[in-house]
Order: structure tokens, then sequence, then C-alpha cells
């Protein structure tokens, strides 16, 4: 997920997180996994402000074998 420089700071990715929360909270998932780039500290914090916490994998990605990345998740429950 990108968010434009200009919309940066007015709530655009925390909206975004929270309507693909709801989605798979409403289809019965019990968590949610996404892979941040080694690197990207401004989106890990974001994500770890959020509720997603690292669950011990890193790996290479797939398309640019240089980078890493690593799998943050949250888990799901009603009302969050």
């Amino acid at each position: 997920m990108w968010v434009d420089r200009a919309w940066r700071g007015e709530g655009v990715a925390e909206a975004l997180v929270d309507a693909v929360l709801s989605w798979s909270l409403s289809r019965g998932a019990t968590s949610v996994a996404l892979w941040v780039f080694d690197g990207n500290s401004a989106a890990r914090r974001f994500y770890e402000r959020v509720g997603f916490r690292p669950v011990g994998r890193r790996e290479p990605h797939p398309q640019k074998t240089e980078r890493f990345r690593e799998c943050l998740r949250i888990e799901l429950r009603s009302g969050s």
C-alpha cells in the first residue's frame, strides 16, 4: 500500500487499513498479515502503531531478491 506524498499525514493510510481489517473480519478472518521492506521505517512504525507485530519471518522479496522484507501480523477480534 502506498499513499501519495500529498496525502500523507491526513489519515488516509489508517482509513485504508481500517477498511481492510473490517472487511477481513466480516469474512471470518482471524488475522491479517503484510510484508514491509527492510529500511522502510516510516511504514513499519505506522503498522506497529495500528497494531501489527513482527512474526519472525524475514526473507528476500520474490522479485527483488537484493531487498529483504519482514512479515507483520495483526490478530482480529470482534469490536477491534
